[in-house]
């Protein structure tokens, strides 16, 4: 779905050292958009975003505009509409790790303001950033060095934290992984490795392989004549699991949300993520 109101801003890909870090960094643009219900669903991308709003002003920037989103685990609605220029980077889970120095997330809201898992200070040297730069193009661009320069530092980070990002990589290339032998090759305990997920990434690890499951789905199902084999091949054991999880992570049958109607804010989110989640509704 094409719409004249939105644009889509690409920044060229991440280099070569940052790309098991970082898998895309873009900008969504939109003016005059009708007020949209964005229906968020679970995923296994993190996302570090910034919300400029309208033309960007150096003195704007207070630290509240830079937020973290780690992993869902319902569903959330919200509105959005109007004028609005937003840059996003996909993070990978060691990408979180570094961009949060090693800071956990335990009891945390899936999206918070960076100030609130890095300092007041990271979050402002980010806007200040792209504040500066006169143009969308040019303020990705420097979005896009300051993210390296910050998951390319020097600091002191839990071993258990990169665990926990080696774990959910693992799980999210391969969601049928039992977390016991994902466990066992992190040379832990079951119950360690789920306490670390939890204070860490906010999430147990079954949840989080759930999640990466769910995400396989909605990537399958195009292409899959029924539900079931859609089911077989995200992984799940049948279309009874599979109808559950879709349930607990979209609040639909899983025929409700592949046929719900896709509104220009959605499709164009959908569009810039491509194959790495599905975001939205």
């Amino acid at each position: 779905m094409k719409a004249s109101f939105l644009e889509i801003v690409q920044h060229v890909p991440a280099t070569t050292t940052m790309r098991e870090l970082v898998t895309k960094v873009f900008a969504l643009r939109g003016s005059g958009v009708p007020v949209e219900s964005l229906h968020a669903l679970p995923c296994d991308a993190l996302l570090l975003h910034v919300h400029l709003w309208g033309d960007p002003e150096l003195d704007r920037a207070t630290g509240e505009r830079s937020f973290f989103t780690g992993i869902r685990q319902a569903p959330a609605c919200h509105s959005v509409g109007g004028d609005f220029l937003t840059l996003f980077a996909v993070l990978t889970p060691p990408g979180a790790v570094a961009l949060l120095g090693g800071a956990p997330m335990d009891g945390l809201d899936p999206c918070v303001t960076l100030s609130r898992v890095t300092t007041l200070d990271v979050a402002r040297s980010l806007e200040r950033a792209v504040c500066a730069q006169p143009s969308v193009e040019l303020a990705l661009a420097e979005f896009a060095r300051w993210l390296e320069s910050r998951l390319s530092r020097r600091c002191v980070i839990p071993q258990a934290a990169w665990r926990v990002a080696r774990v959910s990589s693992e799980l999210s290339l391969a969601p049928s992984t039992k977390v016991g032998d994902a466990a066992q090759r992190q040379a832990v305990s079951q119950r360690q490795l789920e306490r670390d997920m939890q204070r860490w990434f906010n999430v147990p690890p079954k949840q989080y392989a759930l999640t990466a499951q769910f995400q396989r789905l909605l990537q399958v199902a195009g292409r899959e004549e029924t539900l079931l084999g859609a089911a077989l091949e995200a992984g799940f054991a049948d279309q009874a699991h599979m109808n559950r999880a879709v349930k607990r992570f979209s609040g639909m049958t899983p025929q409700q949300l592949l046929r719900a109607a896709t509104g220009p804010v959605s499709a164009t989110f959908r569009q810039a993520m491509t194959t790495h989640a599905r975001v939205f509704a």
